[in-house]
């Protein structure tokens, strides 16, 4: 396991993943501006090829609600895009394709802090137990948070500007202006790879 402590919402934990595949085959990935950012310049595909959107109904989304977007044809929550049952990134038997570059949620996975203990999440589809550095964590969970929050902010925002289009009787913005205005929020980087994210092993 290594920490590569970076500027903000580059923080990451490794952990020495026992390539099951299973969080990438069981679970849908919120993606946040600074994802975005990270896989637009990693892959060099449009943001709209990179993300799908989902039903509030299809997730648990306890006490995510802020995060839902708001369209004309109702409430969506952005994650990263899948293919069949699984990521599209995943590559079976070789893993994550877009590896450097993997959403924040993905790099803290499964590992969670709640202010004063370290744990794996209840549910985890890891079948590990892991040895991590507390501190580590606590840093990796901190960068995770500050990132959300900032996405939360920006969500709002798009929201608000949502609810005057409805009252002003002008048309809804629709999702590529969603990732448009996500885009042009974030200071642009170099490439995860260049800017040394995290320490690949």
């Amino acid at each position: 396991m290594e920490l590569s402590a970076q500027p903000e919402s580059a923080v990451s934990i490794e952990l020495a993943c026992g390539d099951c595949e299973a969080c990438c085959v069981g679970l849908a990935v919120p993606v946040t501006h600074r994802d975005l950012l990270r896989l637009v310049a990693h892959t060099g595909l449009p943001p709209h090829e990179l993300v799908s959107w989902r039903l509030a109904s299809e997730l648990d989304l306890e006490g995510e609600p802020e995060t839902l977007v708001q369209f004309a044809c109702g409430f969506r929550f952005l994650v990263l895009a899948r293919q069949g049952a699984a990521c599209r990134w995943l590559k079976p038997g070789q893993g994550c394709s877009i590896y450097s570059a993997r959403p924040i949620c993905c790099r803290v996975y499964p590992l969670e802090h709640d202010g004063e203990l370290c744990f794996q999440i209840d549910g985890a589809l890891c079948n590990r137990q892991w040895e991590v550095e507390r501190g580590r964590i606590i840093d990796a969970v901190a960068s995770r948070q500050r990132e959300l929050s900032k996405y939360v902010d920006l969500v709002q925002r798009f929201n608000r500007r949502q609810r005057l289009r409805r009252k002003l009787g002008r048309s809804w913005a629709d999702e590529r202006a969603f990732l448009a205005q996500l885009l042009a929020s974030t200071p642009r980087v170099s490439s995860p790879a260049t800017r040394r994210l995290q320490v690949i092993p």
